[in-house]
């Protein structure tokens, strides 16, 4: 049994300003600890998770989830695979880097230089609910690792799964005044950016993004926004058609759809368009009942109604559930929503949101898709089902950041991937080797080699016909050109003389 350390959450602005203070002054200590060392305790982290994994997922309960079986897969196994990664691999992309002399430009003679990483300083971590311990427990243990010191911004109703968190850190070896646990009020988030943070990490909708962007505006305080999805998946005609139902049916089921990379459009070429409605139907026969918010629900709706008044179709004959009220309660839904013969001109092709619902486009052929995707604003994850050769030719033409090939979802938890988007899905990286070096800055240190340091030289009635032709000389288009350089050099040193 885990002994949980009494956190509580602060949301007042002087007990903010006081403790993210406190954890500068710590993280200032922490930095200069041996990053192998930071790495050894991290190292501790994925047994812990392992030790208290039944805790964990009773903490890890929720409306959303059917068992503690998927708490496991989606969140206790990728956090202690990451935690793993980290302490063995993943630190070692923050070590010194010395740049070869490969490349240096001649006209600078001789200088060693090398990359160093620095840790941010104390990075805000904005928490999200629907995956409430594996996105920010990975963002949270890289942040440590690079060096930095953490406030965590608690998702609403996940103050207890951050809480047990928090104690895994500091039973691990985490200097406990290096975590500052936050309310889950906005305010708190307010409170912190004013008390002074280097970095935001936030993962949640794009309407909220923006909102953050704003605020952090004024103070130049960078952020990494992991925002909304409503993902593509492209079917060819040489698609494994049982298999694309079957990712269909986890894409919709997986934490009751509740997913940011979850798969909302999925564009079919005509020639097997029937055939793939069927072993569609076929196989969400068996989907086993989620759960949505009386909100989303009735966002979904909406868009349904509009789009079966322009001739889409729904695939299963579902009673109308009017939305919960209050609209934050919620309502088992015992089929997913799934309209057919969508077209580019509908509104719910534009549209975001959590709930069990998935769209299923006909297209004459995969470069059809291809423009219709594209004027999508969002660009998180997609997925490609064919033959491998043109699955990956397709793949390298989308724009979101993670593509998996005749599979969803599971690949993008390998905890060596970083995971991020483009446009109206956010931007940075998190998790992976980008992930952890965006937690740092770089800091370039060059060193003079040798007594040959002609810029500090006064200036000299030739030297701009030498740095001229040593231009020409350098990057001239032909060995002509380079060999008139070359005379110009020469040329101008001699009239120095």
């Amino acid at each position: 049994m885990l002994v949980q350390h009494e956190r509580i959450p602060l949301r007042t602005h002087d007990g903010i300003v006081r403790a993210i203070q406190a954890a500068r002054h710590a993280q200032q200590q922490w930095a200069t600890q041996a990053l192998r060392d930071r790495a050894r305790i991290a190292s501790k982290v994925a047994g812990c998770i392992a030790q208290e994994a039944h805790e964990l997922a009773t903490a890890l309960e929720s409306p959303y989830r059917r068992d503690h079986k998927e708490s496991c897969s989606a969140e206790l196994l990728p956090l202690a695979d990451a935690s793993r990664w980290l302490s063995k691999q993943g630190w070692k992309s923050l070590l010194p880097e010395r740049v070869s002399k490969r490349g240096l430009p001649l006209w600078l003679g001789k200088i060693d230089s090398t990359v160093i990483r620095e840790p941010m300083g104390i990075v805000l971590i904005v928490a999200t609910w629907n995956y409430p311990l594996f996105l920010m427990g990975v963002q949270v243990l890289q942040a440590l690792v690079a060096g930095n010191g953490v406030a965590i911004k608690a998702a609403p109703g996940c103050m207890a799964i951050t809480q047990l968190w928090i104690s895994i850190l500091e039973r691990c070896g985490f200097p406990k005044e290096l975590v500052v646990l936050l309310d889950e009020e906005v305010e708190s988030f307010d409170h912190a950016v004013e008390a002074g943070v280097d970095l935001v990490v936030m993962t949640g909708g794009s309407a909220t993004g923006k909102k953050i962007q704003a605020k952090l505006a004024s103070k130049l305080i960078p952020s990494i926004l992991e925002l909304g999805g409503s993902d593509s998946m492209w079917v060819l005609s040489s698609a494994n058609l049982d298999r694309v139902a079957q990712a269909i049916r986890f894409s919709l089921e997986l934490n009751s759809s509740a997913t940011c990379v979850a798969t909302r459009r999925v564009f079919i070429e005509r020639s097997i368009y029937s055939r793939a409605i069927e072993a569609i139907r076929t196989e969400l026969a068996s989907f086993r009942p989620g759960f949505v918010s009386g909100r989303s629900l009735q966002l979904v709706w909406s868009w349904v109604d509009d789009a079966v008044s322009q001739g889409a179709k729904l695939l299963f004959d579902l009673p109308r559930q009017e939305p919960a009220v209050p609209a934050d309660c919620g309502t088992s839904i015992a089929q997913p929503i799934v309209l057919y013969d969508v077209t580019s001109s509908m509104k719910i092709v534009s549209q975001d949101c959590f709930a069990p619902w998935v769209l299923l486009i006909p297209v004459e052929n995969i470069e059809e898709a291809i423009s219709i995707d594209r004027a999508s604003e969002y660009a998180l994850g997609a997925s490609v089902f064919g033959d491998e050769r043109t699955a990956q030719s397709l793949a390298l033409r989308h724009r979101a950041g993670s593509i998996v090939i005749n599979d969803v979802i599971v690949p993008m938890a390998d905890p060596r991937l970083p995971f991020g988007g483009s446009g109206q899905s956010g931007f940075g990286s998190t998790r992976g080797r980008e992930g952890l070096l965006a937690m740092t800055r770089p800091k370039v240190l060059s060193t003079r080699k040798g007594n040959w340091l002609p810029h500090l030289e006064k200036p000299k009635e030739h030297d701009e016909a030498i740095l001229f032709g040593m231009l020409t000389c350098l990057h001239g288009g032909s060995w002509s050109r380079r060999i008139q350089g070359m005379k110009e050099i020469f040329l101008a040193v001699w009239r120095g003389k």
